[in-house]
């Protein structure tokens, strides 16, 4: 279920992103910006995956152009989804982590078109994109919302909704808009989150992949793809679909447990840091392009719709247009401060096309092209290569005056639980210095995840048992019984709860 990395040996040649798409070659079209949720792209049939069903990605690629090696900023939804809608890193918009807000100081690429006579509109899929997280800044629409049919466990009522419920949304707007005439061009954000774990795709989906390693997961990438393709016919029948650009984007992957992480959000690994991103329009390419010369990121994702859409904007962006000619030593920032939720030292790295710098309580570099898997740390034997990285890291984070300290965030008690129900929230430590290496503790942090898993199941007392087996192992580690003490809580057994708090 894996693919060649761009650069292994057998890979062919790409193509010239700079002779693809000239500046305002889509002046005036349509934009339909869909981004999937925690799909790694060798998943999906256009990135290889023989045994993906994912036919309507893969027609997208058919008359467009994939960028073979993309990569995400941060292993998590909101920072990723800030990221690409303001073409600003993390650090800069202070959205490092879900629960952080994006402040209305930074224009969003939805402000950016509704000024240039587009009208927006945005369909999400889940709270940890909520209007409240400040991603609607620049919408006429921000479409979010739960019925009782979309639950997924106690708390998932007011975390997710389905495929189907987007679609639904995404197509009733287009029947209004239709309806009363409206002829200004559209900037449509769609999201789905299916992939997600909890993994629970239908089950005739997941019956067509018995056969293969995680089925409910490529049955949820399925749903989406069948989702994904209501909204294409409805633009094809409507005479929309040759003057809508299409842009899609995975906002992150998932380790599957691969390199000992279950899920996403600890390491920065390519497992969840690839991205799979494509640009496509039937009158503007007349066949399939893969770029395969260059590292492009979901910040390079703002500056090069604008690009495409001829649009001048002076808004100061950290991306790059990436139909632009490449630069071979391009080093991208990546972090992860999720670990901190779990009592463990943050992760900053830079990633180049050929290499990547993990600034970790053990530095890691990785050679990709001869180690495309990660399985080898070169950090003794490169030192001079890896020295020369952390240097420009350390000068990247000093630019943004980024310190070792987590930010002091603040959430209401509700969304704090609701955040919590999904497996994002925690108490971040304050002193990051003194807190270890995440690989210490993966096992634990694996174990309290199968434990949210769980409780979003409504398995509590599985989720229960494993809580109690986790904190009893855990020693003087504070987060196994803080999580023991939310399940108790969750299950309905407060006194339980405080009784593990006093102990």
């Amino acid at each position: 279920e894996t693919v060649m990395r761009p650069g292994e040996p057998g890979e062919p040649p790409g193509d010239d992103p700079t002779e693809l798409l000239p500046a305002g070659a889509a002046a005036g079209f349509n934009l339909l910006f869909v981004t999937i949720d925690t799909t790694r792209p060798d998943h999906l049939g256009c990135y290889g995956d023989a045994g993906a069903r994912t036919p309507a990605l893969d027609a997208l690629a058919e008359r467009g152009v994939r960028f073979a090696d993309a990569t995400v900023h941060v292993p998590l939804t909101l920072p990723s989804h800030a990221t690409m809608l303001t073409g600003r890193y993390p650090p800069a918009i202070g959205v490092r982590t879900n629960g952080d807000v994006l402040s209305d100081r930074h224009a969003t690429l939805a402000e950016v078109l509704s000024s240039n006579g587009y009208a927006t509109a945005a369909f999400v899929a889940t709270y940890v994109l909520d209007k409240r997280w400040g991603l609607a800044q620049g919408f006429d629409t921000y479409d979010f919302r739960i019925g009782v049919d979309d639950v997924r466990g106690a708390d998932s009522l007011m975390g997710e909704r389905k495929a189907n419920e987007v679609s639904d949304s995404v197509l009733a707007w287009l029947k209004k808009r239709k309806a009363s005439g409206d002829d200004q061009p559209f900037f449509a954000w769609v999201h789905y989150y299916d992939p997600h774990h909890p993994y629970v795709g239908p089950q005739p989906l997941v019956d067509r992949f018995t056969d293969r390693s995680h089925p409910t997961y490529d049955a949820e990438i399925a749903l989406v793809d069948i989702q994904l393709e209501r909204i294409f016919d409805r633009l094809r029948r409507e005479g929309l679909w040759e003057k809508t650009l299409v842009v899609v984007a995975t906002d992150h992957g998932e380790s599957l447990g691969d390199i000992a992480e279950a899920f996403h959000g600890i390491f920065l690994y390519e497992t969840t840091m690839r991205a799979a991103l494509l640009f496509s329009n039937p009158r503007l390419f007349e066949r399939g392009f893969v770029v395969r010369d260059r590292v492009v990121g979901l910040v390079d994702i703002f500056p090069s719709i604008l690009h495409a859409l001829g649009i001048a904007d002076e808004t100061y962006v950290d991306g790059e247009n990436m139909f632009a000619p490449a630069d071979p030593e391009r080093a991208i920032y990546i972090e992860t401060r999720f670990p901190s939720q779990n009592s463990c030292r943050p992760l900053y790295g830079l990633r180049r096309h050929h290499d990547k710098y993990i600034a970790a309580v053990t530095p890691e570099y990785f050679d990709l092209r001869s180690d495309p898997h990660e399985r080898a740390n070169l950090h003794a034997t490169e030192r001079a290569t890896a020295a020369q990285l952390a240097e420009q890291l350390a000068d990247m984070r000093e630019q943004w005056n980024d310190t070792e300290s987590a930010p002091a965030t603040t959430l209401d008690p509700e969304a704090r639980r609701r955040l919590e129900a999904l497996g994002y929230a925690g108490d971040a430590a304050q002193d990051f210095d003194e807190l270890p290496d995440c690989k210490e503790h993966i096992e634990v942090i694996n174990a309290m995840s199968e434990v949210t898993r769980l409780k979003a199941l409504e398995r509590f007392d599985e989720a229960i048992e494993l809580a109690r087996e986790v904190a009893s192992e855990s020693g003087c580690w504070y987060p196994p019984y803080k999580n023991l003490a939310d399940t108790y809580r969750d299950s309905g057994a407060p006194e339980e709860a405080r009784t593990v708090f006093e102990e």
